[in-house]
């Protein structure tokens, strides 16, 4: 005990220890009861907040991106029907189209035939036409010459 009591007085230490020592306690249970509280609890108000906050922003971020998701899978399928409603209207316009053609094609080739049949008429007339006007000059030269 010699050697702590040497410690003591060579650090100043003397006999008003014992009271500096009782109201340090007082005074560190008064400011932990008063002040520290309080710190305390703003400390921890404030911590919980910090991280509510943050996991509020997960949870909103993690809420977007299945938002984004959800929304890339709608476009991507209204993108798909647009395709979908456009290939069907090109094929039918595509099938109208044929059945136009065809229809032309049919009328071309009625007026092509008639046409031919028309020529074939009035070639048969001028070939009779000209057949007569050889028999005509036929007989004409036969009753010249004899």
């Amino acid at each position: 005990m010699n050697p702590i009591l040497a410690i003591f007085k060579q650090l100043g230490a003397d006999y008003t220890l014992p009271h500096q020592f009782v109201i340090f306690l007082i005074l560190f249970v008064l400011l932990s009861t008063i002040l520290f509280s309080k710190i305390r609890f703003v400390i921890e108000t404030r911590e919980n907040k910090t991280t509510k906050l943050d996991e509020d922003a997960n949870e909103k971020l993690m809420e977007a991106n299945k938002l984004a998701e959800k929304y890339k899978s709608e476009i991507s399928k209204v993108h798909q029907s647009a395709f979908d409603f456009m290939k069907t209207k090109k094929e039918a316009i595509l099938e109208n189209q044929r059945v136009i053609i065809k229809q032309e094609e049919a009328r071309l080739q009625e007026k092509i035939e008639n046409d031919v049949e028309v020529f074939n008429q009035d070639a048969q007339g001028k070939k009779a036409i000209v057949l007569k006007s050889s028999e005509q000059l036929t007989q004409d030269l036969l009753e010249k010459l004899g």
